[in-house]
């Protein structure tokens, strides 16, 4: 599974110049955690619901500089992920950087988002619910029904393929790696049976 699969396409974006009520406001309204800052097409940084409200709380309320723009409180350069990374990268990113939501970039463009809930209802997913989609999935692929024996443990899926090919065998495991909730996919063939 990547990237791609579970990301959202419609993502919500602000301007270096979006004033940061704004942004409070789309971040409140969408339930958002962090959204994209673009600069024309082009991804400058990332502002979060802490970014926002960096300054709005002074320790001394004489004081009555704020920031005014998003481009004054933005994480930049914004951390990113490729549309065609692993779920494993992605995670061992967002933890890294202990980020809630990433940009998702391909070919050096804004392409969408993703959020940590994005991934939690990846591994949330029903094991019966994965099976029969990889099981519908393989039929359209192939038409013999029954040359595919599907069985899902906590999003893990074995393949059993009464009739393997390795050219079969990749693309039984490319499909299925596509199905949301799939952590890991293992193909067995009538020797390994």
């Amino acid at each position: 599974m990547r990237v791609r699969d579970i990301m959202t396409t419609r993502a919500v974006t602000v301007t270096p110049s979006t004033p940061i009520r704004q942004a409070a406001e789309q971040l409140a309204d969408h339930g958002y955690t962090a959204l994209p800052v673009l600069d024309g097409r082009a991804l400058v940084g990332m502002v979060s619901e802490v970014d926002v409200l960096t300054g709005r709380f002074p320790h001394d309320p004489r004081d009555r500089r704020r920031p005014a723009k998003v481009g004054d409180v933005m994480a930049a350069p914004a951390v990113v992920v490729a549309a065609d990374a692993t779920i494993a990268e992605l995670v061992e990113l967002m933890w890294h950087h202990r980020h809630r939501c990433l940009p998702v970039v391909a070919d050096g463009h804004l392409v969408g988002v993703v959020t940590r809930h994005d991934v939690m209802r990846v591994v949330t997913r029903n094991d019966t619910d994965i099976a029969d989609e990889v099981r519908a999935r393989l039929a359209a692929m192939i038409s013999d029904r029954n040359r595919w024996r599907v069985a899902v443990v906590d999003g893990l899926v074995d393949i059993d393929d009464h009739w393997p090919d390795e050219a079969g065998r990749r693309t039984a495991i490319a499909v299925t790696e596509t199905v949301r909730g799939v952590t890991d996919v293992h193909v067995n063939g009538p020797n390994e049976l």
